[in-house]
Parts: structure tokens; C-alpha cells; sequence
């Protein structure tokens, strides 16, 4: 087999997780009993882990730091130059992760600092990062202490290759993470998260998704997604398209997607839903300075007709702008209440259209509040009757 020649740099990860999951046995000083036919009293201290099994599990950690960063062939044995694998990136942190967990029983605390700093960045490199129609995924957290960071320029893609099957970065209640900088392209939704929090998407590019660009779900709670640009989503389906999605329908409102922020983001063209759309249940969130363009965008009577679409509670709109009204440039529907709007500039490019408005709160939406400080440039201010500005207000909850 060719593979032996290859250079697998996942293998590291794999060692020390096995390590890791079986410790309490391996490291255990205590007798053992030797033998199905030994003497009953008879024990043996020796099958605890050697001092060069140590030293050997230790070696595999530091080779980890050292080398996480390097091409490999990948646990594939791809044929051919060697190439950088997420999956062997992140077996690289899982080796390192594993090693500070075991220090102690490895009489290596004198590297946990070593080994936390190697392990708390992934860098992409240029080039694709090729999932094959599987996508990637995301299953272990850092720590408000020792976030991790997986960074990359433009250039670095990740590509599903599925606009209808499968996501290209799924994470699985992985927290204190940073991702930045890198694209994702061609997959049912760039990026999906259950029950994550504290995590920092930065300066992401997303586009040609066949459903929304990233979505928080699952009581996905204090994420930031800030200066990415996202657009041509819903490729496949359109009123999945939305660019941003924060929370669940259809659930009574009990995933509870809280304190999220949505700021500086840059989306559209073709996002063929909402660019930002907050789900019943998920309150006291942040949308501010992000720039919408609603060409591209499908309406769907009822359901998809606006930038900003809000059935949460308590969140601030402030200083968002944007053109290319598709119907209503931001709308609160029910339960949503206790909402601000603040400073937000809408532009309804084309102009002269009496069926374009600013903004629109249903009804039943009660105790939002509308600042006379927000503009509304060649389409109605509002959607309904009676609903006017408000000079001063009370800001919701942070």
C-alpha cells in the first residue's frame, strides 16, 4: 500500500483521543490482577503506561504543534502532492487538546503553554478545501480562556459541492470558536450552528448557497457576525434563502436564540430571501451598520417581503442601510414587541412605487418603537395606518 509513504498528520489526534477516552485505565497506578488462572491475591503494577510510553505520547504532541500547519496527504491517502486538509488541522488541535487534558498523568505540565498556543489557530492556506458533498463539521469547544481560531484570506474556500445536500461548516455545540477571513461556497448553507455560543464570525465571504448563507439555531445564544458580505443565496430553494437566519419557526417560539449580534455586514445581491430573519423566541439581539441590496430578492406574498424581517423581542435596529425595496425595507411581525429602530436609512432605488414601503409592524406586533430618526427615501415611510415615529424612546434590554 502507498499509503505508508504518506504523510497522515490526523494519526496524532487519533492516538491521543484513544489515549485520552480510555486514561482512567492506562494511567491508573492501582494493582491489576494478572491472569484468568493467577492466584487470587496475586497483582502486578506493571501494566500501567511506561515512562517511555509517556514520553512517546508526549513526542506525538509537540510533533502536533510543530507540524499542524504543514500539508498532508490526509486520512483519504489522496495520490499525489500533499494538501491541506481541515480534517487533519483539526485532529492536529483534537491531539493537542487532548495532551493538555492528560499533562498531569503525562508529567508534561511544563508544555501545556506551548501546546494551548499551537492549538488555538487553524490557518487556511490558499486553495480549496474540497468536502467532496460532505461538508465540514465542528464537534469540540475552546474555552472564554483559549478560543480557537480557524483563519484564512479569500482564497481559501471551502466548497461542499452541494447546493442541496449537505452544509459547509456545521457546528455541532462548538463555542469559543473565531472564524475569519476564509469563503464558503457551493453548499445547502455555508454555515450552521446548534446550540453554539460565543463564537466570532469575521470577515467571511459566503455565496451560491442553495439555502441560507449562515443560520443559528437550536438555542445558538451571544454569537457576533460582523463585516462578512454575503450573497447569491437560495439558489436551490429561494425562500430558504435568506442571508442571516436566528432562530426556529414553527416551534412556539422556545429556541431561544439570544443576544446575537448582526454587525457591518455587507449582503446582496441575490439574496433571494431575508437578508436577516429572527424567529419568534429569540429577543435581545443587535442589528446595526450592516448594508443591504435587495436585488435578486423573490418575493413571496406574506413571507418573503423585506430586508429585515423580526418576530423576536427586544432587539436594536440602528443605523442599517440599504436600496432596492422588494416591499417592506424592515418589518416586525407577532409576537415580536419591545423592538427599536433607530437611525436606519432605506432607499427604494427605483422610486414612484405606492406598493414600497419603509417599514411595516403588524398590528398584533405591539410596543415597538419607530425613532423619527430613521430615513425613508422614494417609498412610504410606513405600511399601516396610524403608525407614526416616536421623538424619544427607551432603549430594550441590551
Amino acid at each position: 500500500n502507498d499509503a505508508w509513504r504518506q504523510r497522515q498528520l490526523d494519526v496524532y489526534g487519533e492516538v491521543l483521543s484513544a489515549v485520552y477516552r480510555l486514561s482512567d485505565r492506562l494511567f491508573d497506578q492501582t494493582t491489576r490482577r494478572v491472569g484468568p488462572l493467577a492466584a487470587p491475591h496475586r497483582w502486578d503494577r506493571s501494566l500501567a503506561l511506561a515512562p517511555a510510553t509517556r514520553q512517546f505520547l508526549v513526542g506525538l504532541a509537540d510533533i502536533a504543534a510543530r507540524r499542524w500547519a504543514e500539508k498532508d496527504h490526509g486520512i483519504w491517502e489522496v495520490r499525489g502532492e500533499p494538501q491541506h486538509f481541515v480534517y487533519s488541522k483539526l485532529m492536529c488541535w483534537v491531539a493537542l487538546d487532548r495532551a493538555v487534558a492528560m499533562a498531569g498523568r503525562l508529567d508534561a505540565t511544563d508544555r501545556v503553554e506551548a501546546w494551548t498556543r499551537a492549538g488555538d489557530q487553524i490557518h487556511l492556506a490558499d486553495g480549496t478545501y474540497d468536502a467532496n458533498g460532505w461538508g465540514f463539521a465542528v464537534n469540540v469547544s475552546g474555552t472564554a480562556a483559549h478560543c480557537i481560531k480557524l483563519y484564512g484570506s479569500p482564497a481559501a474556500i471551502i466548497d461542499a459541492n452541494s447546493l442541496t445536500g449537505w452544509d459547509g461548516l456545521t457546528l455541532n455545540g462548538a463555542s469559543y470558536w473565531t472564524f475569519e477571513g476564509f469563503t464558503i461556497t457551493d453548499a445547502l448553507r455555508a454555515v450552521i450552528a446548534f446550540g453554539a455560543s460565543h463564537d466570532y464570525f469575521h470577515n467571511l465571504q459566503i455565496h451560491h448557497t442553495g439555502q441560507a448563507g449562515i443560520e443559528l439555531k437550536t438555542s445558538s445564544t451571544h454569537n457576533v457576525i460582523e463585516a462578512s458580505t454575503i450573497w447569491d443565496t437560495g439558489v436551490a430553494v429561494a425562500v430558504w434563502g435568506e442571508g442571516i437566519y436566528i432562530g426556529t419557526a414553527d416551534i412556539g417560539g422556545s429556541d431561544h436564540c439570544d443576544s446575537n449580534a448582526v454587525v457591518g455586514n455587507t449582503m446582496g445581491p441575490n439574496v433571494r430571501a431575508e437578508h436577516i430573519d429572527v424567529k419568534p423566541g429569540s429577543d435581545y439581539g443587535l442589528i446595526r451598520d450592516n448594508a443591504f441590496d435587495g436585488t435578486g430578492e423573490v418575493e413571496q406574498l406574506d413571507n418573503v417581503n423585506s430586508w429585515v424581517s423580526i418576530d423576536g423581542n427586544g432587539w436594536l435596529v440602528q443605523h442599517n442601510s440599504g436600496h432596492n425595496v422588494i416591499r417592506y425595507g424592515m418589518k416586525v411581525e407577532a409576537p415580536g414587541t419591545a423592538n427599536l429602530f433607530t437611525n436606519n436609512l432605506i432607499d427604494e432605488t427605483a422610486g414612484g412605487d405606492p406598493q414600497k414601503y419603509g417599514f411595516r409592524i403588524e398590528a398584533a406586533a405591539v410596543g415597538n418603537i419607530l425613532l423619527c430618526d430613521n430615513q425613508v427615501i422614494n417609498a412610504a415611510a410606513f405600511r399601516d395606518d396610524g403608525l407614526a415615529c416616536q421623538p424619544t424612546a427607551s432603549s430594550p434590554k441590551p
